[in-house]
């Protein structure tokens, strides 16, 4: 017997009465050797028949060599309930990898434009200007202070870190571009 990832009509489809014929043919064996002559190679070719089957089934009915066979036939529906949920998140996490996209190629044209306002976060110059007026700043759940010459951090978590010397304008630009791309400093659960 053919592989059944090999069962495909003329046209390249995958050939759903072949891939049907496969597992009723590999449920027969597993019904023959029964009693114990055989390893468990029937069983599990009826497994890999049976998911090939209900992998590429889409929405098709359970076809009419399995619908007399109950256990083929619940066999058939739970495997197609499988399929459809497997490529149901695939898709939504397909889905949620392109908007991941979109919002980074969003931060990235705002954070070139210095459109800080549109970031909800402040302007880098503000923001060194009141570190080195002694303020403690919270930016996106991380707390900034700076003391004896070193700019600390606390991120949202209560870990305390070391982020630059002294607040000049270009470390508050690479921080503030980390805090629009939604980074974490420091360790996190």
């Amino acid at each position: 017997m053919r592989a059944a990832a090999e069962v495909l009509s003329r046209s390249g489809a995958p050939d759903l009465f072949a891939l049907a014929l496969q597992v009723r043919c590999s449920w027969a064996l597993t019904q023959i050797y029964a009693d114990g002559r055989a390893d468990d190679g029937h069983a599990q070719a009826l497994e890999r028949a049976l998911d090939a089957l209900t992998r590429v089934a889409g929405d098709a009915p359970c076809p009419l060599l399995l619908v007399d066979v109950p256990i083929l036939a619940e066999a058939y529906a739970e495997g197609v309930k499988g399929w459809a949920d497997w490529r149901a998140e695939r898709e939504a996490e397909r889905m949620a990898e392109a908007a991941e996209a979109a919002e980074q190629m969003r931060v990235a044209v705002l954070v070139a434009r210095d459109d800080w306002a549109a970031l909800q976060l402040p302007r880098p110059e503000m923001l060194s200007g009141r570190l080195l007026a002694g303020h403690i700043e919270q930016v996106r759940e991380h707390s900034l202070k700076y003391a004896d010459g070193v700019l600390w951090f606390t991120n949202p978590y209560g870990v305390d870190g070391v982020l630059a010397g002294a607040p000049d304008v270009p470390a508050m630009r690479r921080f503030l571009t980390d805090m629009a791309q939604q980074v974490t400093y420091g360790p996190t659960p």
